[in-house]
This record gives C-alpha cells, sequence and structure tokens, in this order.
C-alpha cells in the first residue's frame, strides 16, 4: 500500500529518510499544517487536495494533531483564523516579535534573521532561525 491511500500511518525510518517536497534527506518531512517535523513513531497522513482553489491548492502532509474531521475542505486562511492565537502542534514557547513579514517586499527573506524561507499555505517559515510568520498579517513568531 503506498501513502497516497489517505489512510493514516506511522512513521518509519524508510518514510524518514525519504525524498519529501524535493528534499532527499527527509529534512522537509513534515506536517504542512503546523510544521511539526515528523519523528520515528509518530502518526501522519498525506492528503489529496489538488480539487482546491488558487494558491491553496495542493497535495499536503497532516500530523495526528492537526488532522481531523473535514481537514481536506478547510483552507489555509480558514486554519489561521482558527488558530491565530497560537502555533498548533509546534513545542515549545512561542514568542510575537516587533519584526513584520510582507510577503511582498520579502517574498523568501526571513524578517528577523534575513534568512532564507518560504512561504506557503498561509505561513512564513525561515529555515535559518526557525521563525514563523503568518503571510495574511504579517506577525511574525520565535522560539
Amino acid at each position: 500500500m503506498s501513502f497516497t491511500d489517505q489512510k493514516p500511518r506511522v512513521v518509519t525510518t524508510d518514510d524518514l529518510a525519504a525524498h519529501w517536497s524535493g528534499y532527499k534527506d527527509g529534512s522537509h518531512f513534515r506536517c504542512y499544517l503546523c510544521g511539526h517535523k515528523f519523528k520515528l513513531g509518530d502518526t501522519w497522513r498525506w492528503v489529496y487536495d489538488n480539487d482546491g482553489d488558487g494558491a491553496h491548492a495542493g497535495n499536503f502532509m497532516v500530523c495526528s494533531d492537526c488532522d481531523g474531521e473535514g481537514v481536506q475542505k478547510m483552507t489555509a486562511a480558514g486554519l489561521i483564523e482558527q488558530q491565530s492565537v497560537r502555533i498548533p502542534g509546534l513545542s515549545g514557547e512561542w514568542t510575537q516579535v516587533e519584526a513584520k513579514y510582507d510577503y511582498h517586499k520579502d517574498k523568501c527573506r526571513c524578517p528577523n534573521c534575513g534568512g532564507l524561507g518560504v512561504p506557503w499555505r498561509g505561513w512564513f517559515t525561515c529555515y535559518d532561525c526557525d521563525c514563523r510568520a503568518l503571510v495574511s498579517d504579517g506577525r511574525s513568531f520565535v522560539r
């Protein structure tokens, strides 16, 4: 059986080493809704969502904390609106900082450290300082 059956599965060592999102080292094997990096034994599910519209369409992986009834019908904007007070599924304390992310100005540059990151599904994620920012209003958070 393939992960494309959309059934929940437990992370294996093969999953951790597989090619995900164009990266060959497993570094991007994560929940696309909250950013949780999967570890051995975690439960995850691949979700088919290519029937969506505009920028929110696309297949993604989801952790057991973010997965739930109707997850395929949720839009990135809907998730952000419901969970804007906290960053779901991410461990540790997150604090809002003064730096603001502006998609049109910053694109793939972090407002906190100037490093590279990716805006995706409503969140900007910096790969250098591991901060998160909401694309919709620019609020930035650090651990």
